[in-house]
């Protein structure tokens, strides 16, 4: 009985640790936005060197990198969706997470359909069409996580994935 109660006590004292620092973050602008400049400072470019071949992703083989125009725009369109959304991602409730993971920017995915933007990528049409999304998680025993995310994101597409 007396391990059961020191175990309680150190949940308690766990416990009221977190309350204490419960805010801390989302609550100051700028640790808040230092967490986000932490998690865009690991993006980085898709390399086939490196991530080997992803079938999903179009490209003629010889010269699939992303221009310089497009990682600047998808990098800061992660940064406003991460600002954007910080209690939706519960990034300082999920801190260890966040600090560990590492966006690659994908190249535009082969399925891209002309037509309405939204479209292809809806979640429910795609499962129904057995499409995948384009993002890929990959889990390190690092406890590293890496998602690979195609340049042509929709907003709402990366929230909800």
């Amino acid at each position: 009985w007396k391990k059961y109660n020191q175990m309680y006590k150190e949940s308690v004292i766990d416990m009221e640790k977190d309350l204490a620092t419960e805010g801390l973050i989302s609550m100051n602008a700028e640790r808040k936005q230092r967490l986000v400049a932490e998690v865009i400072s690991r993006v980085r470019v898709f390399d086939q060197n490196v991530d080997g071949k992803m079938n999903d992703y179009k490209g003629d083989g010889m010269n699939d990198s992303l221009d310089t125009l497009q990682q600047l725009i998808a990098i800061r369109r992660l940064s406003l969706l991460l600002n954007d959304n910080f209690q939706e991602l519960e990034m300082e409730e999920m801190g260890r997470l966040w600090e560990t993971i590492i966006f690659v920017l994908a190249p535009e995915r082969k399925a891209r359909q002309q037509g309405k933007t939204g479209l292809p990528y809806s979640r429910l049409k795609r499962l129904r069409k057995g499409m995948e999304s384009g993002f890929k998680f990959s889990y390190q025993g690092d406890d590293r996580l890496t998602v690979y995310v195609p340049i042509d994101f929709l907003d709402d597409e990366f929230l909800s994935e």
